[in-house]
């Protein structure tokens, strides 16, 4: 391979702070015309020379061209970021991610080569937590392994920022919450009841990028052995679509995808679990009047709909009292509440919550009240993470309603041959120091 004869081709643009845009088209076409650029895009690891003495001689010669023609075509301050790396991969990803700050037009872009960054260096894994961090009272070890990382993940993602980006996340600690807040900044993020605009505009962005073959195909994927180059092709379109829809995710809708490999699997998941269909559609009239507290379009529409009242009206499977309770609409709730048998007021949504969650959530002691004149089984309903009421408010540190729902829930039932309530309820009332003479339990 001649590379001295072309190598001035590609270092006439001396990469420095201000134009790596067109540096890399430059050095990517050089690399790409000497068969160098499958160093640079490939998503499997190297080979290791104790299973393949020959494919790694061949893939180090190659790795340590184009690292030289990456090194050699850097200005001095820039090739200071690289020099310590060995990997060509790597070194471009480094310089790509430094370089090419985040602004309004490049999010995606820009977060395909963040994200391959902190996976090359092991740090994606403080972005895709679905846990809390550890604790360093619970183990100081743990605690200081992940601080380490959220450090230098966070780290990355500043420096990679534009200044009006930058703004939006400089007083943020964790790596995590400023990767969401950057998504929710420049995303059309999947959250609650947005599901068809947000579908729209994530297809739209496939198409554009050639990328929407993979959802819509009715096929099964290539497989590896019946044709690599194929199936290479395939892996790589299904990579980058996979993470534009989980870049696009709210913390919610994330979890219900979080281990899906396959763009389309993803895809269709979050159609079935956020998508209710055409039937939804007919009641957003009475939607927008639960979050706008309009009750005299509500009372209309529910005279033309009887039915509507118990019915599932958003694509997180919510009734209108679900809507009027997280709009903080105590009248409208108690309105509700009347015409509602006492099944209809223990629907639940998706997650498994009835209204009483929102309620609780919100520490609503006269709609908790009014919801449980009627119908006092209600706390008895556990909610999406499986605790029931009282429970619930004394985790959100309510005394106050937990002492009500505590003296609205039957005896027997906390008993602890029944389940484990009972203890889960002691045990929180102890640690909010209500367990005792004039607290939760006397």
């Amino acid at each position: 391979m001649e590379i001295k004869d072309g190598l001035s081709a590609a270092v006439l643009e001396v990469l420095d702070k201000d134009n790596y845009v067109v540096w890399s088209a430059r050095v990517k076409t050089y690399l790409m015309a000497q068969d160098l650029w499958e160093i640079i895009e490939e998503t499997t690891e190297p080979p290791k020379q104790a299973d393949d003495e020959a494919a790694f001689k061949a893939w180090s010669k190659k790795n340590s061209t184009a690292l030289h023609v990456l090194q050699v075509s850097c200005g001095s301050d820039v090739w200071s970021m690289i020099r310590k790396i060995s990997s060509a991969k790597i070194a471009w990803n480094t310089l790509a991610v430094i370089l090419q700050v985040l602004k309004k037009d490049n999010y995606v872009d820009w977060s395909v080569r963040v994200k391959n960054y902190l996976i090359a260096h092991h740090l994606w894994e403080i972005i895709e937590a679905t846990t809390q961090p550890p604790r360093q009272e619970d183990d100081e070890a743990a605690f200081k392994d992940w601080s380490k990382k959220n450090s230098m993940a966070l780290h990355i993602i500043q420096i990679s920022c534009g200044p009006d980006s930058f703004s939006n996340i400089m007083r943020i600690g964790s790596a995590k919450v400023a990767w969401d807040r950057l998504a929710k900044r420049f995303l059309h993020v999947l959250e609650k009841h947005n599901y068809v605009d947000w579908s729209v505009g994530v297809k739209t962005y496939l198409m554009a990028h050639h990328l929407w073959e993979i959802i819509e195909a009715t096929t099964q994927p290539p497989k590896q052995e019946d044709d690599e180059a194929v199936f290479k092709a395939w892996s790589k379109k299904n990579s980058v679509a996979l993470h534009v829809i989980q870049i696009s995710c709210g913390p919610d809708s994330l979890s219900e995808i979080i281990e899906i490999g396959s763009a389309k699997v993803a895809w269709d998941t979050l159609g079935k679990k956020f998508n209710l269909g055409i039937e939804c559609v007919q009641y957003e009239a009475l939607k927008k009047a639960m979050e706008s507290g309009d009750w005299n379009t509500a009372e209309e529409f529910l005279k033309r709909q009887p039915d509507a009242a118990a019915a599932k009206i958003t694509s997180l499977g919510e009734t209108a009292l679900h809507l009027a309770v997280e709009a903080g609409h105590e009248d409208i709730v108690e309105k509700l509440v009347d015409l509602m048998s006492e099944e209809d007021l223990a629907i639940q949504d998706i997650f498994g919550n009835t209204a009483m969650v929102p309620i609780i959530n919100a520490g609503n002691y006269r709609m908790a009240a009014c919801m449980l004149r009627k119908n006092n089984n209600l706390v008895r309903i556990k909610n999406s993470i499986k605790i029931i009421p009282v429970d619930q408010a004394l985790s959100n540190g309510d005394i106050e309603l937990a002492r009500y729902l505590y003296s609205r829930t039957p005896p027997e039932y906390l008993a602890p041959e029944k389940d484990k309530d009972g203890a889960s309820v002691c045990t929180r009332a102890i640690y909010n120091r209500s367990l005792g003479k004039n607290q939760l339990f006397a």
